[in-house]
C-alpha cells in the first residue's frame, strides 16, 4: 500500500508515503484522548460522534484502513475528480505552502472526496443489491490474501488495527470457517497451483507497477512457457479495463503483448 504511493511515475514519492504515515500514527494517539477524538470529530465530520471513537471497531472503521480513499491498487492516472489518484492525494500531502499538519492534510484529501466518494457508494448500493460475496468466501476457502496494517509494519494508515484476526473473523461469522480451516485452506490452494513455483504451460503472468497484489505473483519467468510482463505505472489490471484513448502507453502496449502471446499460443494449437 505505502509503496504505491512511492512510485513517482504516477505522481507518487517517498515524502507522499512518509506525511500519510505519519498523519495516521498522529491521529492514532489522538483517538486515544478525549480532547483528541474530539478535534478529531471536527476535521471528520463522517465521524458520527467524539465518543463513537472510543470503541476500537470503530477505530478501525475510520483509521485502519485509511481515513480517505487511497487508489492503492486501482490507480487511475487519468481520473477527473479531485483528489482522486496518487498524483492529485500526493500533491495535497507535500503541499510545502501551507503550514496544515498531516492530519489537516489527510482531513482536506478526505473532505475532497466526499461527493465522489457518496457516488460511489450510491452506484455500489443500486448495483449490487443482493449479490453474495464471493471473493470474500474465495479467500476463506481458496487463496487467503488479506491486507492487514500490523504495529512496526510498512503500512501508512493506523497501525494495529488492522491485523489478520480481524480480517479472518468474517469467515467464522458469515460462513462458519475456522482460521484454522482457512489456513489450511491457503496451504491446499498452494499445493494445487504450484504457489510461487508453478509447473506449467501456456501461462502469462502481467503485473502492474502500482498494484500491492504483484507482491503475490510470478515476477521472474519459471521457464519459457510460462512467460512475464511487468506493465510499468499500471495499476491492478489495468489492461483489462475498456479501452480508453488517454490510457497510458505501457496499458496499451501491454494489451497487444498479451494478445500477441495468446495468439502465438493458439496458432500452436
Amino acid at each position: 500500500t505505502a509503496f504505491a504511493h512511492t512510485v513517482e511515475s504516477v505522481g507518487g514519492s517517498e515524502a507522499c508515503s512518509k506525511n500519510i504515515a505519519d498523519g495516521h500514527a498522529k491521529i492514532g494517539m489522538m483517538m486515544n484522548t478525549d480532547e483528541g477524538r474530539t478535534k478529531l470529530k471536527s476535521l471528520f465530520p463522517q465521524i458520527p460522534s467524539a465518543d463513537w471513537l472510543k470503541e476500537r471497531s470503530h477505530q478501525r472503521d475510520f483509521a485502519g484502513e485509511g481515513v480517505a480513499y487511497f487508489p492503492t491498487q486501482g490507480n487511475d492516472p487519468v481520473c477527473e475528480q479531485p483528489a482522486c489518484n496518487i498524483a492529485k492525494i500526493c500533491a495535497i500531502m507535500t503541499d510545502n505552502t501551507t503550514t496544515a499538519c498531516n492530519v489537516k492534510k489527510l482531513a482536506q484529501v478526505s473532505s475532497t472526496q466526499s461527493a465522489m466518494i457518496e457516488a460511489a457508494q450510491r452506484f455500489a448500493n443500486a448495483s449490487m443489491g443482493d449479490w453474495a460475496d464471493y471473493w470474500g468466501y474465495q479467500t476463506c476457502t481458496e487463496f487467503g490474501f488479506y491486507q492487514t496494517c500490523d504495529n512496526g509494519s510498512k503500512c501508512m494508515y493506523t497501525q494495529g488495527l488492522d491485523l489478520l484476526s480481524d480480517q479472518l473473523a468474517f469467515c467464522q461469522t458469515e460462513f462458519d470457517i475456522s482460521p484454522e480451516t482457512v489456513a489450511q485452506n491457503v496451504n491446499n490452494s498452494n499445493a494445487y497451483y504450484g504457489a510461487l513455483h508453478p509447473e506449467a504451460t501456456r501461462i502469462m503472468w502481467p503485473n502492474g507497477e502500482v498494484d500491492p497484489w504483484s507482491t503475490l505473483s510470478i515476477l521472474k519467468s519459471p521457464g519459457p512457457e510460462m512467460p512475464t510482463l511487468w506493465v510499468t505505472g499500471a495499476s491492478h489490471h489495468a489492461w483489462t479495463h475498456a479501452y480508453q484513448a488517454n490510457d497510458q502507453q505501457s496499458v496499451k502496449d501491454a494489451r497487444l503483448a498479451i494478445r500477441k502471446q495468446v495468439a502465438a499460443w493458439l496458432e500452436e494449437a
